[in-house]
């Protein structure tokens, strides 16, 4: 894909999460609101994700194609979005920053999204790497570990869509989701849509920290080979 191509991909993305908000919007006291508001957060993560595509911070990769699909990877995406939301640093302290050098610590929960990201979804399932362990999964922080493996967020989607049924024919679930639950996830909605095509204007030192740990757990698989390789172990 051209530069051109994914501009105008993140543009339809963008365009089509506004549409989701805006039925969501008209279905507010309704659990398929819920729904909604959740499908125009993964539409603006997508923008996000292909912005950083765009970038070349994330390799267009199949694992990288196969994670623009998969609905955990855009909903950790959205929690890094809504976390860069709550950041409020004016143009000035960013250029100090760098000017100086100062080191921006990014949140755990943050550090292990891109972690489980990379590692849990793109390597082990959109890229089928079967070799990759991951000794510490069970220290992953709860809030993306719910997020990424658990599927909590996508299970709330689909219950709000489905009745669920049981191997024995009981009702298990019918859709059910109370007006301030929809209003959640909407102003979740509004809150990322800002910056769904990168434009981080109050959040730069600590974007431009997660952009170089994106970039950081995708070169180091290459990395670590091309050090084997010159210490003859590969």
């Amino acid at each position: 894909m051209s530069k051109e191509d994914f501009t105008k991909a993140i543009k339809a993305c963008e365009e089509n999460g506004e549409r989701l908000c805006y039925d969501a919007e008209a279905c507010w006291n309704s659990p398929a609101g819920l729904a909604l508001a959740i499908l125009a957060q993964e539409e603006f993560a997508k923008a996000f994700m292909l912005n950083l595509v765009n970038e070349d911070i994330i390799p267009w990769t199949s694992g990288v194609k196969w994670s623009i699909r998969n609905h955990e990877c855009k909903h950790l995406f959205v929690l890094i979005m809504e976390y860069l939301t709550t950041i409020d640093e004016q143009p000035s302290e960013w250029l100090k920053r760098l000017k100086s050098d100062e080191r921006v610590e990014i949140p755990s929960h943050i550090r292990d999204a891109i972690n489980i990201y990379r590692h849990e979804l793109v390597r082990r399932k959109g890229e089928r790497d079967t070799k990759w362990k991951w000794q510490e999964k069970e220290y992953y922080h709860k809030i993306p570990k719910r997020i990424g493996i658990d599927r909590a967020v996508d299970i709330k989607k689909q219950y709000s869509l489905y009745v669920e049924i049981s191997d024995t024919g009981d009702v298990v679930n019918v859709p059910n989701a109370t007006e301030k639950d929809v209003e959640k996830e909407l102003e979740r909605a509004r809150e990322i849509r800002g910056i769904a095509s990168g434009q981080v204007f109050n959040a730069m030192s600590c974007y431009d920290k997660i952009r170089d740990l994106l970039n950081w757990v995708f070169e180091e698989p290459k990395i670590i080979s091309q050090n084997a390789k010159s210490y003859g172990v590969a």
